[in-house]
């Protein structure tokens, strides 16, 4: 029995080893330029007559990791302009006064505040600032890939939409949005 054991442990440390895993001795020191064309902002509301989706470009952003991962400062912009949902109504409704206002409110910004990392699970805190209100969020994910010189972070979060004063679809549609980044930056 003790050798059976002995022989599945030594399996699963081989398994794992074979695996690679993202942590937080993978991400070199430094400071990443966020790859607009393959970073994306998406958010999604519940409502009675279904979920809406929509999606947003990064445009520029950059995140600067210190040694040890002690530290992180980071900035992130979204177009809203680029913002994307499979309903032409709901795309309408979203990108005017009770929705974005893209007209004129064309930018999103998000600045991190306070970043934890254990293992492949990150937690970023940051001011979200949507027309021109800030408000601080808690993003939770994981990093689903770390090169010398590129990192990638897939991370959601959910806010009360109407504090930003997006009321668009209330009150068929909820107050609460899960938003989600995926990011990917490059040393």
């Amino acid at each position: 029995m003790v050798r059976q054991l002995m022989a599945m442990a030594a399996m699963c440390a081989a398994l794992m080893t074979a695996v690679p895993v993202a942590s937080a001795g993978s991400i070199a020191p430094g400071d990443y330029k966020v790859v607009s064309g393959r970073s994306v902002a998406g958010f999604e509301v519940k409502g009675v007559p279904g979920k809406v989706r929509g999606k947003m470009r990064m445009t520029e952003g950059t995140l600067s990791f210190g040694p040890g991962l002690r530290t992180l400062r980071g900035e992130i912009t979204l177009d809203a302009r680029s913002l994307r949902v499979g309903n032409k109504t709901a795309a309408r409704s979203m990108r005017g006064r009770d929705g974005f206002f893209v007209e004129r409110h064309p930018k999103i910004h998000f600045v991190v505040t306070d970043f934890q990392m254990v293992g492949d699970t990150v937690n970023v805190t940051g001011d979200l600032t949507v027309k021109g209100v800030t408000r601080p969020i808690t993003l939770s994910g994981e990093v689903l890939s770390a090169k010398r010189n590129r990192v990638v972070l897939q991370m959601t979060g959910t806010l009360d939409r109407t504090k930003f004063g997006i009321t668009a679809g209330r009150p068929l549609y909820s107050k609460k949005a899960q938003l989600s980044l995926g990011v990917t930056a490059r040393k």
